[in-house]
């Protein structure tokens, strides 16, 4: 089945076109429903700005950014690589992600999407793992690769790539698995980075059901601040410009003053944040009275507070509207109302999605685990882990969430915990053994406890506490291997030491008791 977009409206409905008669010099190879879909808003659209890459200071129309995306498709198809190529993406925030993604997209490839700032060595970590044939960066960050079997590679639209000459099929991809696929890189239960496979029917389903219930237009303009690497900048920043022609305004990083001048200067309508950045622009109230002039304001990754809510709404008038989603299944449910709730509410379901609660042991009605089905939902992990505590998981009615929530009486989901021991920074999930791994790997460290302490500008922080063998550990030390190691949101904000760690009677050390030490500790001045 195909599909036909109205770009305006995002309005779709079943078509029949022979796939050949777009294969011109100037047009992307249209192999699925989002590139046919971009094949028709790229003409419709072709001399107005889709992508305005400030960092980068660079204009993008949608003529060019179709353009781009052949020239990288016919780039990446010279490098000799397997017919369906499994490409990394490191580009972070640049008007190279949009074209690449599309580009894999007409490959039949699979890109696993990672964040711009991702620490060389998870990159490489991520490359091996799931068989990449290419790592693509932008130009200027060094060719990322492990020494043996490796090429550098010029690709356009300021991009550069590290070609690994391997032809086998990835030990992820399962036999007759035919399409276009993403990956999208997910904390696991025991700190280990895993990967969602999402097909591109899935990624089209997610972007309609955004669109259509935040009525995303082509005459809207998208703020991008957020990650497109992420599941959430995917959703609400890159399908929306491909699905429906609404150009997006593109930052490496979030700072209020300069965010201001944007919204002026380029006539934003639409702005999904995170938590973090509406307490900075509550401390920035110049900035914030911008807000006044969004039709949108979103925010997710993260609980947001009450009182930061009624601010934004009694001062400046504007509802932040929540919105909740995972890797694994997309945007879930939005609060589309205009009203305040208490406690905070994350809305109602999307549309096509059903949300259900399953029961938890020792938790009493009407909370339960969310529960997801619908066409946006994945199916599977690239490498299900047999030790993983199932935190989260695939099953046949759905994916069962790690998330605690109930209903209201009129259907609106409230989150209330979570099942499992993640920590959330600023919207991304960290598991604490990650970063307690890295940590161990010092000589003069014993045990290790990396916990998440609340912090109401970023919802926590990384604290951790240390068990100190050597009198030559320092602090300073342990911050500096950390980031030479991890990305920079998984360093711990604050290290502590202690003489010995508190076990109990079966030789484990009680997270309650490692609570208390830190309240002591922190209380000194033996941590930074």
């Amino acid at each position: 089945m195909r599909y036909a977009c109205h770009a305006a409206r995002a309005v779709w409905r079943p078509i029949h076109t022979n796939p050949a008669a777009h294969c011109g010099l100037n047009t992307l190879v249209m192999t699925g429903p989002i590139t046919e879909c971009f094949d028709r808003v790229s003409r419709e659209h072709r001399h107005r700005v889709a992508i305005y890459g400030l960092t980068e200071g660079l204009t993008r129309t949608f003529g060019d950014l179709r353009d781009d995306a052949n020239a990288l498709q016919r780039a990446i198809a010279s490098l000799g690589l397997p017919s369906r190529p499994v490409i990394v993406s490191n580009v972070g925030n640049r008007t190279g992600l949009a074209p690449l993604f599309l580009a894999s997209l007409g490959l039949q490839g699979s890109l696993v999407l990672v964040d711009g700032d991702t620490a060389a060595r998870e990159v490489n970590d991520l490359a091996e793992l799931y068989g990449t044939n290419l790592i693509v960066a932008s130009a200027g960050a060094g060719v990322l690769s492990r020494p043996g079997g490796v090429s550098p590679a010029d690709l356009p639209c300021g991009l550069s790539g590290s070609v690994r000459h391997r032809q086998e099929a990835p030990a992820w991809r399962r036999p007759g698995e035919t399409g276009a696929l993403c990956l999208k890189i997910t904390s696991g239960s025991l700190g280990v980075s895993k990967a969602v496979v999402v097909s591109e029917h899935t990624l089209l389903s997610d972007g309609l059901h955004v669109i259509e219930a935040m009525d995303i237009r082509s005459t809207d303009v998208n703020l991008g601040v957020v990650p497109m690497a992420h599941s959430y900048g995917m959703g609400n920043l890159l399908l929306p410009l491909i699905l429906a022609g609404s150009p997006v305004v593109l930052r490496d990083r979030f700072v209020p003053t300069q965010w201001a001048e944007d919204v002026v200067r380029l006539g934003v309508t639409t702005f999904p944040g995170v938590p973090v950045m509406f307490d900075y622009l509550r401390r920035t109230p110049d900035a914030a009275a911008r807000l006044a002039e969004l039709r949108m304001v979103i925010t997710a990754g993260a609980p947001i507070d009450t009182e930061t809510l009624r601010h934004f709404k009694e001062r400046y008038g504007v509802k932040v509207h929540s919105l909740y989603g995972t890797s694994e299944t997309g945007s879930i449910t939005f609060d589309s109302s205009a009203e305040l709730h208490e406690p905070v509410s994350v809305g109602w379901p999307m549309p096509d999605t059903a949300v259900s609660l399953a029961s938890v042991p020792d938790l009493a009605a009407p909370e339960g685990r969310v529960t997801v089905q619908g066409p946006a939902v994945a199916r599977r992990y690239a490498f299900p882990d047999p030790r993983d505590d199932q935190s989260s998981e695939f099953t046949k009615e759905g994916f069962l969430t790690g998330d605690v929530g109930a209903f209201s009486s009129d259907g609106r989901l409230t989150l209330t915990g979570r099942v499992s021991g993640f920590v959330n920074v600023a919207g991304r999930k960290v598991h604490p053994r990650e970063v307690e791994r890295v940590i161990a790997e010092l000589a003069g460290v014993g045990q290790v406890w990396v916990l998440g302490r609340n912090d109401g500008a970023r919802g926590q922080e990384l604290v951790a506490c240390v068990e100190r063998r050597s009198p030559d550990l320092t602090v300073a030390e342990i911050r500096r291997h950390c980031v030479k190691t991890l990305t920079p949101y998984k360093v711990p904000r604050r290290i502590v030491f202690a003489d010995d760690l508190p076990v109990n009677a079966r030789g484990k050390t009680p997270r309650l008791a490692i609570e208390a030490l830190l309240d002591i500790l922190e209380r000194g001045t033996n941590g930074l």
